[in-house]
């Protein structure tokens, strides 16, 4: 996971972000993230980054 962000989050963070897996039922996946951008004002980038990477992971189009 983490390197799946590391390739698709261009925002830089104040740490790794930590994500978990909240909950998987019928076909839906929840995650819970807590990452924090170094530059405040870069907050939805990061967070559309963020939602974009791990939509590759619940539909199965990681490269790995």
């Amino acid at each position: 996971m983490h390197r799946l962000l590391k390739e698709h989050v261009s925002v830089a963070t104040r740490s790794d972000p930590h994500v978990e897996l909240e909950d998987l039922d019928a076909g839906q996946v929840i995650f819970r993230v807590r990452a924090t951008p170094v530059n405040p004002a870069e907050g939805p980038v990061l967070a559309d980054e963020i939602v974009s990477a791990l939509d590759k992971v619940s539909n199965g189009h990681h490269g790995g």
